[in-house]
């Protein structure tokens, strides 16, 4: 969880964490509030996403293709109106 504690990630809008297989669950994501896309797509052995990901008000494109182990999301909150894409398939 230590990602986000880096210094000048506060402008971050791209992650990708694609095919991160060793991955479980993600970190809080409330250091990284310009987040645009996040690519998940993958992690197969990824059960848990932070609920801090439904304060992400710019977040527009998250990718969950292959997240296998994952069995829920976390409340998508009203603040989330800039999401258009969610893709899940397996």
């Amino acid at each position: 969880e230590a990602l986000f504690f880096v210094t000048g990630l506060g402008k971050l809008k791209f992650i990708d964490l694609s095919f991160s297989t060793n991955l479980i669950r993600t970190p809080d994501f409330s250091g990284v509030p310009r987040l645009v896309q996040l690519k998940l797509g993958g992690c197969s052995n990824l059960v848990e996403i932070h609920p801090s990901i439904g304060q992400l008000s710019r977040l527009k494109y998250l990718d969950l293709i292959c997240c296998v182990s994952l069995t829920n999301l976390p409340g998508m909150s009203a603040e989330m109106q800039s999401l258009t894409t969610i893709r899940l398939y397996v």
